[in-house]
């Protein structure tokens, strides 16, 4: 990637891992190989994208967790 020639770099790639999480927690099955695709074409190393993989789904088990608690 070209970050030392992108003042915005940090920024845009913090949008893509905030998406990414989004989409794998909303388990959008259509977008989240598509997007996995332009991530590693933007340079992201496939085993970070695995890591925000696993930070999606975790996130989303304590927040399934934390929703369920509420109710008890």
């Amino acid at each position: 990637m070209l970050a030392d020639k992108d003042i915005f770099f940090d920024e845009w790639r913090a949008c893509l891992h905030a998406h990414y999480l989004y989409v794998v927690r909303t388990q959008d099955h259509v977008t989240e190989p598509t997007l996995r695709t332009v991530l590693i074409d933007a340079g992201v190393p496939e085993d970070e994208i695995e890591a925000w993989y696993q930070e999606a789904i975790q996130s989303g088990r304590a927040e399934a967790y934390r929703n369920a608690s509420e109710y008890e």
